[in-house]
């Protein structure tokens, strides 16, 4: 029931986020300048606030902020369309090295000797041709005709001329259409900016005057987030353009402000900015200057900041302000492309961030969220469970060590393989793991205890504290002394109890208590009076029957002994568990082998 249930929920989201695809699509006339705008908010909000701060009213601050933003725009623009005209103007001049260039790339002679044969050939076969269809070829019955009969007239098809308001509309249509979507965006972003609260007060009522809370955390979160990528990629982009302007002054291109406001603008267009940024500059190198050296130049020019800040820059900044994985942003940039273009392109990584917030705060859509957010797609001990149920022992003792590299033993046995081992009890009493698959991760997990306790041995032998893992204690050198306390440690039931006692035991070893490992179903001689410590290791939840008939036998036969029961990671009170197990209750109950290294500690030592 449960299972059909998330099916349907989930086939709802499905159908649900198809139906806002194609409204996306068919509708993005009206839907991108609308993204541009809330975008453009998301960066102008700061500047409107600070305004307001110096006591100025919010439609003088947002008229400001929208000023500013136009007179950066123009300049911007004006300085691009005057050196891309300074541009044009000179490359008459570089016509001749140009065809120099050309020339040389054209290859070797053999490839010019190659073409001219291929002509040469061509030529004579046009020119067969043109004689079997002459007078008493196969087109015979012509021979009677004259040659201007034969002759074909050309014909030339001339358009009618176009009228004034068809050359008017030819000229002005391209740039109407750049102008008029800059000029919604800017409605959008003032209206938007001069009535934030109002915008953002019809949202929540739009999401359920019941769902208030989850709506205002993911507007702040996606204003938090988008905001500060926005600004850290027009510092990041400036700075780029400003570098890129530099060395091209340096290398001797002209109209350097050009390439650099255009290197700054691109960066924003997510992988083919660069490119398209640096071919320009190249084209221009390969027309000015004779030789290589430059043309390389420009590419290293571009490409190894890129490479530095692909790598190292944005992966800090927009990793901890967006909370995108790469593969993510990198599906988003493909479905915003086919979905708007170029534009949606441009506009990727800011609606992609939009999308990972709905899809935290929303249940229904949380698949978006494991999809596309940061955060690693499983957990350790799923993770660790994966590689075990496929066999892949080197990759699991490879996860283990990384966890012992900054924990502890006990830390990684209580938070990875303990873990481990309730997910692989779960799934075998749910039966949807085979007896052969149960055996072979067992023994998997044996292994990489086994492998820590030989590790432990070594160090055992010549320790040295700059080889202990991080919170283990310096194992002691002194002699355990032989009227010492023995903790007996006894598995319940399963080999899923054996193995949990098996850690228990490594770790009381490993700290100097002395202790003894019972399997399940061994016989112990006990004697009269005997006060042993006995430590029954249980692995919920379908441990808890035989941890009480165990416990009742031990009290019956060992009245006087102290018993200890170990149900690792239950999430149940230990004193609540322990009240359930009626007259055979033990002396003490943990979940956690860190709470039962420190009860033992403090049991021995009292």
């Amino acid at each position: 029931m449960a299972h059909s249930r998330t099916t349907y929920t989930r086939l709802q989201s499905l159908v649900i986020l198809a139906i806002a695809a194609a409204v996306l699509y068919f509708v993005r006339d009206l839907f991108i300048p609308l993204a541009f705008a809330v975008i453009l908010t998301f960066l102008l909000t700061p500047i409107v606030d600070g305004l307001r701060r110096l006591r100025l009213r919010r439609v003088l601050a947002s008229l400001m902020a929208l000023g500013l933003t136009f007179v950066v725009v123009v300049v911007a623009l004006a300085v691009v369309t005057t050196q891309l005209a300074d541009v044009a103007d000179k490359l008459p001049n570089y016509q001749a090295n140009i065809e120099t260039r050309l020339e040389k790339m054209r290859g070797p002679n053999m490839l010019g000797g190659l073409t001219r044969g291929v002509r040469s050939v061509t030529k004579e076969i046009s020119s067969v041709k043109a004689a079997s269809s002459g007078p008493g070829g196969p087109a015979g019955g012509t021979a009677g005709l004259s040659a201007s009969t034969q002759k074909p007239l050309p014909v030339q098809v001339v358009p009618p001329p176009e009228s004034e308001w068809t050359t008017i509309h030819d000229l002005v249509g391209p740039v109407l259409g750049p102008i008029g979507m800059a000029g919604v965006v800017l409605v959008f972003t003032a209206f938007i900016l001069l009535r934030r609260e109002d915008v953002r007060d019809r949202l929540i009522k739009l999401a359920g005057i019941s769902k208030i809370s989850v709506t205002t955390r993911a507007l702040e979160d996606a204003e938090e987030r988008v905001g500060h990528y926005l600004r850290f990629a027009l510092l990041i982009n400036c700075c780029f353009g400003c570098y890129i302007a530099l060395g091209l002054w340096l290398i001797g291109l002209p109209s350097v402000v050009l390439w650099g406001i255009i290197a700054a603008a691109m960066r924003f267009v997510p992988y083919a900015g660069i490119l398209i940024s640096c071919a320009f500059p190249l084209v221009l190198s390969l027309a000015i200057f004779p030789g290589w050296e430059k043309p390389v130049l420009v590419v290293l020019l571009f490409f190894v900041p890129e490479v530095l800040i692909g790598n190292v820059v944005e992966p800090v900044v927009y990793g901890a302000n967006t909370g995108t994985s790469p593969l993510g942003l990198l599906v988003a940039a493909v479905f915003w492309t086919v979905l708007w273009g170029p534009l949606g392109l441009v506009l990727s990584t800011p609606l992609t961030v939009c999308v990972l917030v709905l899809g935290r705060h929303v249940p229904q859509l949380s698949f978006l969220h494991v999809m596309l957010a940061q955060e690693p797609g499983l957990t350790e001990e799923a993770r660790l469970y994966g590689r075990l149920l496929a066999a892949d022992q080197s990759e699991s003792q490879k996860l283990v060590d990384q966890m012992l590299e900054e924990k502890s033993l006990v830390e990684t046995y209580d938070e990875l393989l303990i873990p481990v081992l309730r997910l692989a009890e779960q799934d075998r009493h749910k039966g949807s793991l085979e007896a052969t698959q149960a055996d072979a991760l067992f023994d998997g997990i044996k292994q990489i205890i086994t492998e820590i306790g030989n590790r432990l041995e070594a160090k055992q032998q010549s320790p040295d504290d700059a080889e202990r893992a991080p919170g283990e204690p310096m194992l002691l050198k002194k002699p355990v002394p032989e009227n010492d306390q023995e903790i007996i440690c006894m598995a319940v039931l399963d080999e899923a109890d054996e193995i949990s006692a098996k850690m228990l035991t490594q770790v009381l070893q490993r700290h100097e208590c002395p202790c003894a490992y019972f399997p399940p179903g061994s016989n112990r001689e006990w004697g009269e009076n005997s006060d042993e410590i006995i430590f029954l290791s249980a692995l919920p939840p379908f441990a808890f029957v035989n941890a009480r008939r165990h416990c009742a036998r031990i009290r019956r036969q060992l009245p006087s002994s102290t018993i200890i029961v170990g149900m690792w990671g239950a999430s149940e009170d230990p004193e609540t568990m322990k009240g359930r197990f009626g007259s055979a209750k033990p002396d003490y109950l943990v979940t956690r082998l860190a709470d039962a290294l420190e009860l033992v500690t403090e049991t021995r030592g009292s």
